[in-house]
């Protein structure tokens, strides 16, 4: 079994402008568990309806304020998600220090982050992590971090180095690798190759996270990923999926 632990069908959906059975493969089928996140209302109800209707028994569903746009105003819709329990995770949230730009909303972006945590905390959720630029900011909050479920950083680009960090300071984190890893980041081969094998998640972060000449990335994408971290990680192509599929379900609790 494939798992996707970050993908955003909104706007895949948006995309591929449809599903037919000639983009099959740019949208998620019925053998693939996903987690979709949504960062708007419109698009978590799209997702949820578009689930629904294709019969995708396995999909999971993520909210979150993103912290390239940390406007509260989701807030309420976020905490009524959680209240109704029609969330699996809150997310993705976090940090972005990636421009100056962003790097000047960072007040705005602690204020919106300690409210989701604070709510996956009440709720008894994990959160999906967003992170660049900005693994200081996140060690400061390692506190915070522990009183959460499961603690899934999505695009892990960090070190081997930082990542058993936050495991050593008790942080139940997963890191989820995507197609950095087809981008032959030496990171991503690293974490591969040598995490522990527990720890770790596979995403295409789909229609996003593209490889030179590519216009989007596809759902079917985690199969070339999966691929690529069996052939690093020197293990067989379903035996290495199935371990993924066991910490899938292992850190959303699902």
């Amino acid at each position: 079994m494939y798992t996707d632990s970050h993908i955003h069908i909104d706007e895949l959906f948006k995309v591929c402008r449809g599903f037919d059975d000639q983009n099959s493969n740019i949208m998620p089928n019925k053998d693939l568990a996903f987690c979709s996140s949504s960062n708007t209302k419109e698009g978590f109800n799209f997702t949820r309806r578009f689930c629904k209707e294709y019969n995708l028994d396995r999909a999971f569903f993520s909210f979150g304020i993103h912290p390239q746009n940390p406007d509260k105003k989701n807030l309420v819709f976020l905490e009524k998600l959680c209240v109704e329990k029609k969330l699996t995770a809150i997310g993705e949230i976090g940090f972005d220090l990636f421009t100056e730009d962003f790097r000047k909303t960072l007040h705005l972006q602690k204020a919106v982050w300690s409210e989701q945590v604070w709510l996956a905390v009440k709720h008894g959720l994990p959160i999906i992590v967003h992170s660049r630029k900005a693994m200081p900011v996140f060690f400061e909050n390692i506190d915070t971090l522990k009183r959460v479920p499961a603690v899934i950083f999505h695009g892990w680009s960090g070190s081997i180095l930082e990542a058993r960090s936050f495991l050593k300071k008790g942080v139940n984190a997963f890191f989820s690798i995507g197609k950095n890893l087809l981008r032959k980041q030496k990171r991503a081969i690293a974490m591969v190759t040598d995490f522990e094998l527990t720890r770790l998640l596979t995403e295409t972060d789909a229609p996003f996270m593209t490889l030179k000449n590519e216009q989007f990335t596809k759902s079917a994408d985690i199969r070339a990923v999966v691929r690529s971290f069996a052939d690093y990680r020197q293990m067989d192509g379903n035996v290495l999926a199935q371990n993924i599929a066991d910490n899938f379900f292992k850190a959303f609790s699902v």
